[in-house]
């Protein structure tokens, strides 16, 4: 962890919890980067799901940390071309 402080520039609270990259979070060019904290990808989600129930049936979710995180994962999954993933549970 102290070569990611040293070289990225990542908040404490995120280096803490580990490296969450995303591409939807503070860039528009598809380049992962570091998210700033975890209350702007909250927020950023969140934003995303007002937008999918305004033309969609309405999808009442509850975006915890566990389920941001995991959100994160399927979404690099699926921008790999022939991205696929077994979700259990």
């Amino acid at each position: 962890t102290d070569i990611v402080k040293k070289n990225l520039p990542v908040e404490e609270e995120v280096s803490e919890r580990g490296n969450v990259f995303t591409n939807f979070v503070t860039t528009t060019d598809g380049s992962y980067l570091p998210i700033p904290s975890m209350e702007k990808l909250k927020s950023v989600l969140d934003a995303k799901l007002v937008e999918y129930n305004e033309s969609n049936a309405m999808m009442d979710l509850v975006l915890f940390e566990q389920a941001i995180l995991h959100i994160t994962r399927i979404n690099r999954i699926l921008q790999n071309p022939g991205g696929n993933a077994m979700l259990i549970g």
